[in-house]
């Protein structure tokens, strides 16, 4: 289940920015960001893997956050990572962790990431810096 370490700095929140559905909940969480979350695309031209890193497949597959540490999650417990950080969410966090409902919601994201490959991508914008919108 997930870490629920909270060392200084931002949670990373590692995502497909060519996904439609991916980019509308990250949208819907840098709204809500109280200063806890960093948002990096993926996707973006100007993204480069670091050493360390889980490997660019496992990347593209599962959703990530990292956490201040240096450690990555994936998958529900990188979701619970975020939920616990953000207060309109911290409710979902602590219900994600009984392990029945993390089981079930586990086995659905597990799902989802088989066919996300297969959903419709975003065109991806010229970008003239470092800074593309999502």
């Amino acid at each position: 289940m997930s870490n629920t370490n909270t060392a200084e700095g931002p949670l990373k929140l590692y995502f497909d920015g060519a996904c439609h559905l991916c980019t509308r909940e990250v949208g819907h969480y840098q709204k809500l960001n109280n200063g806890s979350l960093r948002f990096i695309d993926i996707s973006h031209p100007g993204f480069e893997r670091q050493k360390g890193f889980p490997s660019t497949k496992k990347l593209n597959k599962y959703f990530h956050v990292q956490l201040p540490t240096g450690e990555f999650i994936d998958g529900v417990d990188a979701f619970i990572e975020i939920w616990k950080r953000l207060p309109q969410y911290q409710w979902a966090g602590r219900a994600a962790e009984n392990k029945f409902l993390h089981k079930a919601l586990s086995g659905g994201y597990r799902v989802f990431a088989e066919i996300r490959p297969w959903l419709p991508k975003k065109k991806r914008p010229v970008c003239t810096d470092d800074h593309c919108p999502i």
